[in-house]
């Protein structure tokens, strides 16, 4: 089980996740209809269900880890013993986590750079360090989700 914290921090970015989600659906929704009743859509709303998209994703990305509900292809693991399954298992959570930590490093580093330069988007001129600085939250989370089920007991994989 893991930590109280970060069940919550799991619950809240899930739920970010749904709002994000509901939005782009209404995003899209409002401007099919701006586009066939008044004959032009919001000229924003590509650039906004983009970055919304990205940012549900990298949002979710944690709790799907936490809850190891992603995809697993698990057919060699099924065929070892016991001990040897939550050893491979223990092996993939590293290599993961090393993953979602390199991950962390380049958006801090992509971060840095579209803060520093004042980045937007070409179409709508939206400022993208914001919606960068949640992918690097989102790939913190998932690092720290990783690293719990590290640490997981053995009854809990």
């Amino acid at each position: 089980m893991a930590h109280p914290l970060i069940q919550a921090v799991d619950k809240a970015l899930l739920s970010l996740s749904t709002i994000i989600a509901i939005l782009m659906s209404i995003f899209v929704f409002l401007s099919s209809v701006m586009r066939y009743l008044v004959g032009a859509p919001f000229s924003f709303t590509e650039n906004i269900v983009g970055l919304l998209f990205i940012v549900m994703v990298f949002i979710a990305m944690g709790s799907v880890t936490m809850r190891r509900a992603h995809i697993e292809v698990d057919i060699v693991r099924q065929k070892l013993a016991p001990r040897a399954r939550r050893v491979s298992l223990k092996l993939s959570n590293l290599i993961t986590a090393f993953f979602f930590g390199y991950l962390c490093f380049l958006s801090w580093d992509y971060f840095m750079v579209s803060y520093d330069l004042g980045a937007k988007t070409a179409e709508s001129r939206m400022v993208l360090w914001p919606w960068v600085f949640t992918l690097l939250l989102g790939c913190a989370f998932a690092l720290v989700a990783t690293i719990a089920q590290l640490f997981r007991s053995k009854h809990d994989t």
